[in-house]
């Protein structure tokens, strides 16, 4: 009996060691892993919902820098980093948009070697470049992308100080003194070479209008300062050398870019009916330019390639704003054409399944805003009208 008793309690003795250990392993388990959420707990705070207005790269004006310490990389790595510490600290309170992931970079860099009249105003050396291009992008929000999910930066320059390299947008730093040749504030020296025509008047500045208007004629202009109505010569002077020049009959045909420009020739033979009002003097005068889809500059109202139909909306005072691929829809002023009058609508091509907005000043000039398929703009063209 006393050896059974002793059994027993040698038994007792090893399951209260066993249970024991169990425990001990229960407690290093509890206390290493992540411990279960508290249904009774307050949620976590919320990432604060995009709040601005910008909806798109490159309306974002943010300036950013990079130094290149051991002075290794070139000019294509720069730009990408640039670039990349630009989309990923875009100011918060003013974007509709979070960034969250940025992608491939695709860069065109443009330097003082190669022919840049047709996409910036401002000087280029060895020190300052000129870039556009767009990135891929993981975003939450309102972002403007094309159907592959790449957002357009803009225009950019690239302005290089000793090992230090800031990139700035294309209109902040040509309305600065930046957009000086470095070294020197004196006029450049007289080169020959044409220079912009008093003719054209003041530089329209793209983003200066009220939406609740019609497009006027002040801004029935290309950023240029090139206007219809021009003469040939006049237009020369602006653009420089035409890179073609085509002659049909009565007609010049020239491109330059991302521009072609067709210039009608006004002399004594011209009437009432085909002279566009224009002087019987025997020059070739400027009366359509289209852009193509490769073209970054901006157009009236800001308004550039990529742009959503919803977005080229918010700039007019838009009264039918609705795709229900009618015959033609107004957008603002007359119903119909009346001389002297604005006039805008919105037509479905059912020749080619895109919209077009059309709108006319109360002078001659129109302009014409080409969507493609996605509804996104990718091309304008300036009509003079007879």
């Amino acid at each position: 009996m006393i050896r059974n008793l002793k059994v027993s309690q040698l038994v007792l003795t090893v399951l209260f060691i066993l249970l024991f250990l169990a425990a001990l392993v229960c407690a290093i388990v509890a206390l290493t892993k992540k411990p279960a959420s508290d249904p009774n707990a307050a949620p976590e705070t919320a990432a604060a919902a995009p709040s601005g207005k910008i909806t798109a790269l490159e309306d974002v004006k943010t300036e950013v820098s990079y130094t290149d310490k051991k002075g290794s990389l070139t000019i294509k790595e720069i730009a990408e980093k640039l670039v990349t510490a630009f989309i990923g600290s875009v100011p918060k309170k003013d974007v509709a948009f979070r960034i969250k992931k940025i992608g491939n970079v695709s860069l065109a860099i443009i330097d003082n070697t190669m022919d840049y009249s047709s996409l910036c105003k401002g000087p280029l050396t060895d020190d300052v470049w000129f870039i556009s291009g767009k990135a891929l992008v993981t975003y939450k929000g309102d972002l403007l992308t094309d159907s592959d999910g790449y957002a357009f930066i803009g225009g950019r320059y690239i302005v290089r100080d000793g090992k230090k390299y800031t990139l700035y947008a294309q209109d902040v730093y040509e309305n600065t003194e930046k957009a000086v040749e470095p070294g020197s504030q004196e006029p450049a020296p007289d080169t020959g070479e044409p220079t912009p025509s008093a003719d054209a008047g003041p530089a329209f500045t793209w983003g200066e209008y009220d939406t609740s208007t019609p497009i006027s004629s002040a801004e029935m202009r290309l950023s240029s300062g090139v206007t219809l109505g021009m003469a040939f010569d006049d237009v020369r002077k602006i653009t420089g050398e035409f890179d073609k020049v085509e002659d049909g009959q009565g007609v010049k045909t020239a491109t330059r870019g991302a521009y072609t420009y067709t210039f009608t020739l006004v002399n004594e033979a011209s009437t009432s009916a085909n002279d566009y009002g224009l002087p019987h003097d025997g020059k070739y005068y400027l009366t359509g330019v289209t852009a193509d889809e490769t073209c970054r500059d901006e157009f009236p109202r800001g308004i550039k390639i990529g742009d959503s139909i919803e977005n080229v909306f918010t700039k007019f005072p838009a009264a039918s704003t609705k795709l229900q691929q009618w015959a033609q829809q107004r957008v603002y002023g007359a119903y119909e054409f009346k001389k002297n009058t604005t006039y805008a609508y919105l037509e479905f091509r059912t020749f080619l399944q895109t919209y077009r907005i059309y709108a006319q000043d109360t002078g001659r000039e129109a302009v014409s805003i080409e969507f493609d398929e996605d509804n996104k703009v990718n091309g304008f063209e300036w009509i003079y009208q007879q």
